[in-house]
């Protein structure tokens, strides 16, 4: 679980309800939920899935900033700053905007971390809002996603949540698969697709 970016030890009421929508999913599939916070949890994910939800801006969730640098490598979150690149989402030369409370984006991710025998699922948003809308699209839009992924095993997409005024988290589509460019060694990558 991770920490408000501004207020360490607390977490926001969207996180609280993706967590929320993790455990009943989790439970869904009859397995044990055991909740972790992220800046104590320095370990493998020890045969278990590992459902990592957050962003990294300014510690909020130092695990989502390490799964990104060892696991990641095509991708980069912008810091929070007065640019209209704050928190962008950039992947395979392409930049996903945060329009705050307008439109966000979440990068949510599926890879088997080095030495483990279970998957870690990442949720990394732009906004709790986001990161809700992500954890909410994955447990009911789940069917939908697999047929359009090329492996379920390992994958990375970008969501955008439109309409926030309108429709709050629950307007949440696929705006890209970026899977290839995700895994790719360097940020901006391009890689051909698979043949």
């Amino acid at each position: 679980m991770n920490n408000q970016w501004d207020r360490p030890g607390a977490t926001s009421h969207h996180d609280v309800q993706a967590m929320i929508e993790v455990a009943v999913l989790i439970r869904e599939m009859s397995c044990a939920v055991s909740v972790k916070s992220s800046d104590q949890f320095h370990e493998g994910n020890e045969g278990c899935v590992e459902f990592c939800v957050g962003g990294p801006e300014h510690g909020s969730n130092v695990r989502t900033a390490g799964h990104l640098a060892r696991n990641l490598p095509g991708v980069a979150i912008r810091p929070f700053s007065e640019t209209p690149d704050s928190l962008a989402i950039a992947v395979d030369g392409e930049s996903f905007p945060w329009a705050r409370g307008i439109q966000e984006h979440v990068l949510v991710a599926k890879f088997l971390p080095p030495a483990a025998s279970k998957p870690v699922i990442l949720v990394c948003g732009q906004s709790a809002l986001s990161n809700h809308a992500a954890v909410a699209f994955l447990r009911n839009s789940h069917r939908r996603l697999t047929r359009v992924l090329e492996s379920t095993d390992r994958f990375c997409v970008v969501l955008r949540v439109e309409s926030i005024p309108t429709y709050g988290f629950h307007g949440t589509v696929l705006a890209r698969d970026v899977t290839d460019a995700a895994f790719a060694h360097e940020p901006g990558v391009r890689v051909a697709p698979h043949a």
